[in-house]
């Protein structure tokens, strides 16, 4: 988050919200602090960050619109989906037995399992 040019947001917004965010983080464990401070971002961690942080913050929400604007946040909203999609999709498609296919689609089907987990940040291990 960043302050564009002649902004003045609240002296101490963004710090607010972050720290709002961090403890929201660590109120749900090492399962989404880790990823998260090793700059890995999955949809679970993010999803229950954000409802963990809007339920304890309701009336950030029209501080945060003001501060991004509505272009940025309906940006950010398709990358979020786009994010869950991939976590659905990894999810859906990693039961599936390739065995059974040709050696190109086959390949084809393991490389796009793959930009699926790395996409959806399922490749971090604890």
């Amino acid at each position: 988050m960043s302050i564009r040019k002649g902004q003045r947001p609240e002296p101490d917004f963004v710090n607010s919200l972050l720290s709002a965010s961090f403890r929201a983080m660590e109120g749900r464990g090492d399962a989404v602090m880790r990823p998260f401070l090793q700059d890995v971002i999955q949809f679970d961690g993010l999803t229950r960050t954000l409802v963990s942080q809007l339920a304890a913050q309701p009336a950030a929400i029209p501080g945060i619109l003001l501060h991004v604007g509505v272009g940025p946040l309906v940006d950010w909203i398709g990358h979020y989906a786009r994010l869950g999609l991939y976590t659905a999709a990894h999810r859906l498609g990693r039961g599936v037995a390739l065995g059974a296919l040709p050696p190109r689609a086959r390949l084809a089907a393991e490389l796009k399992r793959d930009e699926l987990k790395y996409g959806a940040g399922l490749d971090y291990e604890m």
